[in-house]
């Protein structure tokens, strides 16, 4: 850290007294006001703005707490998951809310970005059951893996929270899919369908990547889960709004 002497005094590094900031650069010893007379912006736009990011940060930690997710663009996969979700729903929690951990699961939100090809699954029912009926097919390759990304909103003391499940299965020298927990597996014109009083769960969301070595398909979550809705009216809004001091004009 570079030191230089003006007057007798030794300055090192920065140094902050009455919103004035002293600093070294070139040897030269450099003041500058430390504190910004910007006024604070928080117009409708900013403020949707940051309500999505805020709320998509925490996903990510709820989706990356036990695997590290598998997404190829951007410099990394949490940027690329920002990206990924700055089209999403805006959902609007007050700073309380958000202090708590507040998370809401939202179908379609993308798991996976990778280069094999995407695995076509819906909701449904077999033979009176509920299942997870998807396009793969019975038999498959012995480097295959899949992974069941299981979401469950809850909502605890008021405050909803998301927790994500993730649970690997290779495929082996079976060469073909089993059940994951909770599960079981059918065949239904030639494709595979998980079968389980789970998938019938209103407060569930599940999505099915299929990896190979360092690839993976590109997945978003299924679910009927409606929660989020309460969260993207306009008096969910200027609640959130509210929180944070209310909205500027400018």
């Amino acid at each position: 850290m570079a030191t230089t002497q003006k007057n007798g005094m030794n300055l090192n590094g920065t140094l902050e007294t009455n919103g004035v900031t002293f600093y070294t650069r070139n040897g030269k010893t450099i003041m500058r006001s430390s504190t910004s007379n910007q006024p604070k912006r928080r117009t409708a736009k900013q403020f949707e703005g940051r309500a999505r990011i805020a709320h998509n940060t925490k996903l990510w930690r709820a989706l990356s707490w036990q695997v590290q997710p598998m997404f190829i663009g951007g410099s990394n996969a949490y940027t690329r998951f920002m990206s990924l979700m700055s089209k999403s729903q805006a959902v609007y929690l007050t700073a309380e809310e958000l202090g708590y951990g507040a998370t809401l699961l939202l179908p379609g939100m993308p798991v996976s970005e990778g280069e094999l090809p995407a695995i076509e699954y819906h909701l449904g029912e077999v033979d009176g059951t509920p299942a997870l009926i998807t396009n793969l097919p019975e038999r498959m390759s012995n480097t295959d893996r899949l992974r069941l990304y299981t979401a469950t909103q809850r909502v605890d003391h008021r405050v909803p929270q998301v927790g994500i499940y993730a649970e690997d299965q290779n495929i082996g020298q079976k060469m073909k899919a089993t059940g994951f927990k909770g599960t079981e597996v059918r065949i239904v014109d030639g494709c595979v369908a998980f079968v389980g009083d789970m998938f019938a769960d209103e407060m569930k969301g599940w999505a099915l990547v299929l990896i190979k070595g360092e690839q993976c398909s590109s997945q978003q979550l299924v679910s009927r889960c409606t929660l989020y809705e309460r969260y993207t009216t306009d008096e969910a809004f200027m609640a959130a709004a509210a929180s944070y001091g209310g909205l500027t004009k400018k």
